[in-house]
Order: structure tokens, then C-alpha cells, then sequence
């Protein structure tokens, strides 16, 4: 078991390593890719740990072992965010391309990088010992405590990452697109709760199964979600973006959120097939800056994913309440200009076709 744990350690940090290169070297301006760069780098960083545990190769493991909190501190900072970002779940914070932006947001995981650095200097001739009393859990010095218990802080702040992501994909997602993000996040914290059974109970049991899953785990997800990140650029699907400086700071929200529910849900402007945001913002008397970032940054999503909520929650209605008319009547009545987009959307955002979803209220097909 040992040899074969061995060996898919080494190929799977050597698979992020070549991931990571990848990464850097892409021309692509993407908020994503900063995240994907640190959790690659990361996940390097613990393969190459956990195999030279299990080979036996306790020279590296004890320069290694004292940076296993900060850096598993950057890994859950940086694997829900990546899902939110992609999901289109992200703030405008989470959003942010640059790399000095990104530095900012981790300098309390820096500061924690230097107390590791210090230790590490300081027990440097007796670093093998620690090594030992750390992986035994035997006669443990008062320093030896602090990145075993960084570590164990750093996981479940990455299960509540991941949780958090879960609430929002329920809030903001389509039923399709929630199903796969929770199983995503659930597969993630199961890999996670293996890393925090083998932290507090210091078992080689616990060790094994934690490298097991992560090995396996994290290159499979990240490979598809690669290639699903090349799709949707293909796709040409857009992000929310971060805005430098916000135009909402003279506006009173709640009024505008009022006055944006009163023409939405009682005026129903979403029913004008032509309806932009320019009109929109014209109605509620903002500037199309203003709304544009107010959907984005406080609702975080679009004016067409906004408009489209509207105009789906109304053709389901129709769908439950009015089997006598058809499906292109409902369209056009909720604003979509032709039968084949509201098909699109309707089955991109609930995952079945509005025919389907009729049926379960009315057996009787309409054209």
C-alpha cells in the first residue's frame, strides 16, 4: 500500500507542478487564475510532504513540515473562492485580478508564513526531532504545537469556505447549476474532514486515506474544471466584474431597491421584450453605471440573469396555472421575443425544458 501511495503522491504533485507551469504561462487575464496558481502550488506543496513521509525521506519532510499551516491557510483561502468565482458567486473583492490585490487579502496568511519562518530558524538543528514528535505526537515542545494547530484551524476554515459557497449557489443558482456545485463543495469537505481526522488524531490510518483522497481528488477536479473554464471562455460567458471605484456611495439602497421592485414586480416591466438597462436605470432614476454595479456587486448577478429571474418566475406560473395556453404565448407574454431563447434559458436555468416542466402540473402536452 505504502509503494502505491507512494507513487500516486509523486505523480499527482508532479501533475499540479506541470498544472501551475501552465497556469503562469497563460496569456489569459482571467480572476480565476491567480486562485488556480496558489491552490496548484499548494497541492504541490503537500504531495511532495506526504511523500517524503511515506518514503521515508525525513530530510525534506523536516524542512517542509513547519509551513504545512500557512500554506494550508492559502489553500483555503483560495479553493472556494475559485468555485464562487467560476459559479459567478463571487463579490467584487473575490473578483480582483491583480496580483498586489490578491497579496493584500493574504497578509495575515504572510504574517503567519513569517512566525513559521522564525520557528523554523530557530529549531533548524533539531529539526529531524520535531519532525518525529510531531508525527508521533510524543513529548511535543510548546512550538512544535503551533503549525499542527494552524493546520487544523486552515481546514475547517475551508469547510466553512465551502459552505458558504453552498448558501450561495441555493440563493442565486438555477436548480442544474446547484446540483453541481454542491456536489463539488461535498466532495471537497469529505476530502477536507480526512485532513482533519488525521490532524487531531495523528494516525497513519488517517494520513493514508487524507493523501489518498487529495491525491485523486484534487487533479481529476481541477483538470475538469479546467476544461470547463476553456469552454465557457469559448463560450464567450462573461463574469461580473470588480468595479475601482463604486457609484453607489450617494444613493440610498434601500430606496433604490424599492423603486426597482416596484417597476419590476408591479409595473412588470421585464415583459417589454425590448426592455435595456439604460430604460431600466432611466426608470428608477440612476445612472446605467449605478444600476449595472448594483446588480452586479450587491445582487451579484447581470441585468440579463436579473431580467431573466423575473420572466422565469412568471413562466412557471403560467406553465402551473394556464395549460390552456401554449408554450410561445407564454414566452412572449414573459418577454422573450422568440420560442427558442425562452426554451434556452428555461432549461439552462432549471435543468428540464418548460414541456417538461408543465407536465408535472398538467399531462396534457400543448404545443
Amino acid at each position: 500500500m505504502d509503494i502505491f501511495l507512494e507513487r500516486i503522491t509523486f505523480a499527482s504533485g508532479g501533475l499540479s507542478f506541470l498544472l501551475l507551469l501552465t497556469e503562469i504561462g497563460s496569456r489569459g487575464k482571467h480572476p480565476w487564475r491567480l486562485y488556480l496558481v496558489l491552490i496548484y502550488f499548494v497541492h504541490s506543496f503537500f504531495m511532495l510532504l506526504g511523500w517524503s513521509i511515506i518514503s521515508n525521506q525525513h530530510v525534506m519532510a523536516a524542512h517542509l513540515v513547519y509551513f504545512t499551516g500557512p500554506m494550508m491557510f492559502v489553500h483555503a483561502w483560495a479553493l472556494p473562492r475559485s468555485l464562487r468565482c467560476i459559479a459567478n458567486l463571487s463579490t467584487s473583492e473575490e473578483l480582483s485580478r491583480n496580483v498586489r490585490s490578491v497579496l493584500y487579502q493574504l497578509r495575515f496568511h504572510i504574517f503567519f508564513f513569517g512566525i513559521s519562518g522564525m520557528l523554523y530558524a530557530l529549531n533548524f538543528e533539531n529539526r529531524h526531532e520535531t519532525l518525529v514528535r510531531i508525527l508521533t505526537k510524543s513529548n511535543l515542545t510548546s512550538t512544535d504545537y503551533f503549525s499542527p494547530t494552524l493546520l487544523i484551524f486552515a481546514q475547517i476554515f475551508q469547510i466553512y469556505g465551502l459552505f458558504v459557497t453552498i448558501y450561495r449557489a441555493k440563493t442565486k443558482l438555477g436548480e442544474k447549476s446547484i446540483k453541481v456545485v454542491i456536489v463539488i463543495c461535498i466532495v471537497l469537505i469529505i476530502r477536507t474532514f480526512f485532513a482533519l481526522l488525521e490532524r487531531i488524531f495523528m494516525g497513519n490510518e488517517y494520513l493514508h486515506s487524507h493523501l489518498f483522497a487529495s491525491a485523486i481528488t484534487i487533479p481529476i477536479f481541477f483538470i475538469g474544471y479546467k476544461l470547463y473554464l476553456n469552454y465557457l471562455i469559448k463560450s464567450k460567458f462573461e463574469l461580473t466584474k470588480p468595479y475601482k471605484y463604486s457609484r453607489l456611495s450617494d444613493l440610498d439602497l434601500d430606496i433604490l431597491e424599492t423603486k426597482l421592485t416596484k417597476v419590476m414586480e408591479l409595473d412588470r416591466l421585464y415583459q417589454n421584450e425590448n426592455l435595456n438597462l439604460p430604460e431600466l436605470a432611466d426608470k428608477i432614476e440612476v445612472t446605467t453605471h449605478q444600476l449595472s454595479e448594483y446588480l452586479n456587486v450587491k445582487k451579484g448577478i447581470s441585468f440579463r440573469q436579473y431580467l431573466n429571474e423575473y420572466r422565469l418566475n412568471m413562466a412557471c406560473k403560467l406553465l402551473e396555472t394556464e395549460p390552456q395556453k401554449t408554450i410561445l404565448e407564454i414566452a412572449l407574454e414573459c418577454g422573450f421575443n422568440a420560442k427558442s431563447t425562452f426554451h434556452s434559458v428555461f432549461q439552462k436555468s432549471l435543468g428540464l425544458n418548460p414541456s417538461e416542466y408543465r407536465k408535472k402540473f398538467d399531462p396534457t402536452p400543448k404545443p
